[in-house]
Parts: structure tokens; C-alpha cells; sequence
């Protein structure tokens, strides 16, 4: 029988969910604006990280959103 303990799936990165509705609720803005909001969502998600491995994930996620942005504005 194996004794070791099964590794805990890690959980989903905070802001996952907000981060493609906020892409869909932004469509129509125009990029400083959809910018400012991204940032400003990006703190409230840093605050509720858990590890330094989770804010380096949503400082990275956040970057490629605002590019994403840019190339659809």
C-alpha cells in the first residue's frame, strides 16, 4: 500500500471568475478606463492572495488581460 499522501490540488487563483466578466463588461470601454479597472480589481485580489506564488499569479494574469486590452481597443 502506498503511504504517501495524496498532493492537494491547488485552488483556483483569486479573481479567475471577475477577471472574464470583467473582459465582457468592458468591451465597449475605452482602454485608460478598462485599464484604471483592471488595476483597481487587481488590489482587492492581491489583499485576498494567500501565497506569494498566488499575487505573483495575478500580478502576471492582470498584465496579459490590460495587453489583451489593448489589442481590442
Amino acid at each position: 500500500m502506498n503511504h504517501r499522501q495524496a498532493k492537494e490540488t491547488e485552488r483556483e487563483p483569486v479573481g479567475v471568475l471577475e477577471s472574464g466578466r470583467l473582459h465582457l463588461s468592458l468591451s465597449k470601454a475605452t482602454f485608460a478606463e478598462f485599464e484604471r479597472t483592471f488595476l483597481e480589481y487587481q488590489q482587492t485580489w492581491l489583499r485576498n492572495a494567500k501565497t506569494p506564488k498566488e499575487r505573483l499569479v495575478i500580478k502576471r494574469r492582470t498584465a496579459e488581460d490590460i495587453l489583451m486590452g489593448a489589442c481590442s481597443t
